[in-house]
């Protein structure tokens, strides 16, 4: 069994004004592009990755530069940098300094929950909750996977008191992918590193082979990531990823969100957030983010799981927030599996959408059960799981989950 999540991210045409203070090139131009493992640094006892390319000579429209891997935490995308004309080189990712990163992840973290808070982390074998029967120490709980009893860390509550424990975001949050294959090309930079992960260290049924692949070019990053069953058991799999978005304006109240959903499946309360097993409509509602120019986040809360997501054509599904402050429109595209015809569809979209100019990020196509997140300042986030549920978090202030 293999389960595989395509991730595609590209900087179209965008425009913003003046450089941000202290950002940094991840190229100069006329540099060679190339891939490396900086030892400078070391996070979770492993080195850094670094894709980078060089800018075009007098570059007149975005392109990325920069994406920073870490290993040693489960390959988390910790910082994707782009140039984007007016600005300079941004930070597209909502993530500290490479040094702040490391005192936050090499830190006390017995689960690995402050590789979720920051940058793009992978989660697998499972995203978002598990619910089960707490143990007498309170460290795990015990639950029924695809008819197979287990075991999993009792990783994460909510903030109320007496909050019930369960398992949250995988079992790779502190993992050590090691070594890499790391290659350059004529315009593009790449790495595939592998895990053998087993059993999740006696966490989960039969045995997992785990495999990352990245690829950055000037118009995208794609990362693949596969999971294979080694073992003689039945695996269950679901695999996401859970990166946070900067708002170029910084200003969430006149972000305006759309959704193509008709559904949502309310929780219990807005602390566990524990899906109560039903659907709802949303048309009407304060949940109705299915306008074509969307709906405005303004200051309400939201953590809520959208389905029945409506498809265009050729399959595909549209989740875009816009930030009209800053003159910036991000779509999350969730495609068919793999089929080229629909890639190319969408880089006709996105280069296409006026008046407002883009920043296209984060495409996804998945085979079998996976998950993806999007995450922004101020907590906010737009899930994608099991190919079918989208869901959207905001509240400032807050940690993220």
């Amino acid at each position: 069994m293999k389960s595989r999540i395509l991730v595609r991210a590209l900087a179209l045409a965008l425009a913003f004004g003046g450089l941000l203070a202290g950002a940094q090139t991840g190229a100069q131009p006329g540099q060679k592009i190339y891939a490396t493992t900086d030892t400078s640094t070391t996070i979770g006892g492993e080195p850094v990755f670094r894709l980078q390319l060089p800018l075009a000579e007098n570059p007149a429209k975005p392109q990325f530069v920069e994406a920073v891997f870490l290993p040693g935490r489960g390959m988390n995308l910790l910082q994707l940098k782009a140039f984007v004309p007016g600005k300079g080189v941004i930070s597209l990712l909502a993530s500290p300094p490479l040094n702040q990163a490391k005192a936050k992840l090499d830190g006390p973290d017995p689960y690995g929950n402050e590789a979720f808070k920051i940058g793009g982390a992978f989660l697998l074998p499972y995203p978002n909750r598990i619910r089960g029967t707490l143990s007498a120490d309170h460290r795990r709980i015990e639950v029924n996977a695809d008819g197979q009893k287990i075991s999993l860390p009792a990783n994460w509550k909510g903030d109320r008191p007496g909050a019930e424990l369960h398992a949250m975001h995988g079992l790779i949050l502190r993992a050590q992918f090691g070594k890499a294959q790391l290659y350059s090309l004529a315009g593009e930079s790449g790495l595939t590193t592998g895990l053998n992960a087993g059993n999740f260290g006696g966490h989960w049924p039969s045995q997992t082979d785990v495999k990352i692949q990245a690829r950055l070019r000037g118009d995208l990053l794609d990362l693949k990531v596969t999971a294979k069953n080694v073992g003689k058991e039945r695996l269950p799999m679901a695999i996401g990823m859970h990166p946070y978005f900067a708002f170029p304006s910084g200003d969430r109240k006149q972000v305006r969100v759309h959704i193509p959903a008709t559904m949502r499946a309310p929780a219990t309360d807005y602390d566990d957030v524990f899906p109560l097993g039903k659907l709802v409509p949303v048309k009407g509602t304060r949940f109705d983010f299915g306008a074509e120019d969307g709906a405005p986040l303004s200051t309400g809360y939201f953590d809520d799981s959208f389905t029945a997501l409506q498809r265009d054509a050729v399959g595909n599904v549209e989740v875009r927030v816009t930030d009209p402050a800053a003159n910036y429109d991000h779509c999350y595209f969730q495609g068919n599996q793999g089929d080229p015809d629909v890639r190319s569809a969408h880089k006709e979209l996105c280069r296409d959408r006026t008046p407002v100019q883009s920043l296209r990020s984060i495409r996804q196509e998945s085979l079998g059960r996976a998950g993806h997140g999007c995450c922004f300042p101020e907590a906010w986030r737009i899930y994608d799981l099991a190919r079918a549920v989208c869901n959207l978090r905001t509240e400032a202030g807050r940690d993220p989950a």
